[in-house]
């Protein structure tokens, strides 16, 4: 990381992103820019489009730029006047076409905005899921502008690796700086009312929440769910939309368990459905962090979770917090599934661990990153 000067002058960060859509990065920047604004930091929202499901989420004070391109990439001429125009101290941008476009327009603009660029999945698994031609490309295009950003952040210890496999950057450029994942207003948030009357029955009830995409291994919950049900009472229910809903649904029919199985669609707030569950389930086959399993320990909520790379194990460091099986493994994840039903845990275990994760604590952590940090006063 490259050192910079401070000051006591108030400080603007913009944040870089596409839209306001409903995935763990927009909910994490969301955290971020109210903690921000608590020590007297100013915050845009620089976007693409805004627009999505979490527009109305934004924090009260947050500037939203819309640049109002529907292609990332078309974004760089917007991207430059903002910073020509607005020159923040520092823009922190997300997922690869935002970095690639930030770091680009920093050195076209001549700001001195200073440009941190996130990596929040492993590029390796990226590729790998998506079979556009300049996704195989990113690597080769990192290896060349990466070194010209002022700082990289990855969000665990297993991606930064992959990144530093994938593009040659050394290990001294990058930083490991956890999500937000355990809000300030979490308990506030998880303790709203349930209208829903499947949280009204008294069996166990599982809950996962994630976009219904591949990359999500809902389809090994489903089987292992259907295992799991012959040999302890339970049910399951699954916050989240997407494109695999039809596939989902037919599928719990073929497996017998359409009548144990509930798909909440998006939710706002899945936290108050996941305070009002039995156990948490995170089925995916690959993730950067996995936002949620803090969310779900913060609720005193067990945890039953994929080892997937990357991130799951740096959270789930210890079997106090829950398991940890196989990707895919549809026996391990059943067996799983009522071996922590049958198991008792200590909430106010899991939820310490969860502190460690707190919005505060890593947002302090960015500001010490973003050299933003010194002489700061918190705000009401």
């Amino acid at each position: 990381m490259k050192n910079y000067p401070e000051n006591n002058s108030r400080k603007r960060v913009a944040f870089h992103f596409a839209t306001l859509a409903q995935g763990g990065v927009e909910r994490m920047r969301i955290v971020l820019a109210e903690e921000f604004m608590k020590n007297n930091i100013d915050v845009d929202f620089v976007l693409c489009r805004a627009e999505g499901p979490l527009l109305a989420s934004v924090p009260p004070g947050v500037r939203i730029i819309n640049l109002n391109v529907r292609r990332s990439m078309n974004s760089l001429p917007g991207l430059i006047g903002y910073l020509k125009r607005e020159a923040p101290d520092v823009m922190v941008a997300s997922l690869p076409h935002q970095n690639i476009s930030s770091i680009i327009a920093k050195r076209l603009s001549g700001a001195r905005t200073r440009v941190f660029v996130t990596f929040h999945n492993a590029m390796s698994e990226e590729g790998n899921a998506k079979n556009g031609s300049f996704i195989r490309l990113i690597p080769h295009v990192y290896k060349v502008l990466l070194p010209l950003a002022d700082g990289v952040i990855a969000v665990s210890q297993g991606v930064a690796r992959d990144l530093q496999e994938r593009t040659g950057i050394s290990k001294g450029m990058v930083e490991v700086l956890y999500n937000p994942a355990f809000p300030s207003n979490l308990v506030e948030r998880a303790g709203e009312p349930v209208m829903d009357p499947v949280f009204d029955e008294s069996s166990p009830l599982l809950i996962s929440v994630g976009r219904l995409h591949p990359q999500k291994g809902y389809d090994t919950l489903l089987a292992a769910f259907a295992r799991a049900r012959n040999l302890i009472n339970c049910r399951l229910a699954i916050c989240g939309e997407g494109a695999e809903l039809g596939r989902l649904q037919q599928l719990a029919v073929e497996l017998g368990v359409e009548t144990y199985v509930n798909f909440l669609g998006f939710q706002e707030n899945p936290l108050k459905y996941i305070n009002r569950s039995s156990r948490f389930v995170m089925s995916s086959r690959y993730e950067g962090f996995g936002n949620v399993l803090v969310e779900a320990l913060a609720c005193g909520k067990p945890v039953i979770s994929t080892n997937c790379n990357y991130g799951p194990s740096e959270i789930i460091d210890d079997p106090k917090y829950g398991i940890l099986v196989p990707v895919d493994d549809i026996d391990s994840l059943s067996d799983a599934i009522v071996q922590s039903i049958k198991t008792e845990y200590d909430a106010e275990v899991l939820k310490k661990r969860a502190m460690e994760f707190s919005s505060e604590l890593v947002a302090m952590k960015y500001l010490d990153v973003l050299g933003l940090r010194k002489n700061l006063q918190r705000g009401g």
